[in-house]
């Protein structure tokens, strides 16, 4: 009979956590999307020389965490594990800023008018003269990934005050 017990709870165990790894996936991906989209529809209508409008690349990523923290919730019956929880706001982030970093190297490298953009427009103040200088393809997509990275840490710790057990 305890062996049998064990074999359910194992059993219960890894279809959570394989439901844990679906969720990040399915909303990394999700997040993902919406980046690119985004970025291909702002490039499309023009509005691509706004830089400011990149800070609302933020609302995707804060809407996949913050779906994917409360489907956890819910799925667990206590609240979510905040250990677990922070887990699934980094892998989400990371799922998502990964391969959109990866698509922004690439299509730098493409595009090298938006690249001459990018390098004018850091060109502009004292401080980020030099960065303007040395930017390419892939110093640019380093950047991204990065700011993305913090940017989904922060998220993720602070909507585990609300979350967590």
């Amino acid at each position: 009979m305890e062996t049998l017990k064990t074999t359910v709870t194992k059993k219960k165990i890894g279809f959570r956590a394989s439901g844990i790894s679906d969720l990040c996936n399915t909303m990394g991906m999700f997040v993902f999307l919406c980046l690119m989209l985004y970025f291909i529809t702002m490039r499309a209508i023009g509005l691509y020389e706004l830089f400011a409008l990149r800070d609302f690349n933020i609302v995707f990523l804060v809407t996949g965490i913050l779906f994917a923290l409360s489907s956890y919730s819910k799925m667990s019956k206590d609240g979510a594990d905040y250990l677990t929880g922070l887990k699934i706001g980094i892998r989400i982030t990371l799922t998502a800023i990964l391969p959109f970093a990866l698509f922004i190297y690439f299509y730098l490298t493409t595009d090298t008018t938006f690249m001459n953009l990018l390098k004018t427009t850091l060109n502009m103040g004292e401080f980020t003269s030099i960065l303007g200088e040395i930017i390419s393809p892939a110093i640019a997509a380093v950047i991204i990934f990065l700011e993305g990275l913090l940017s989904g840490v922060i998220i993720t710790f602070v909507a585990m005050q609300y979350y967590k057990k």
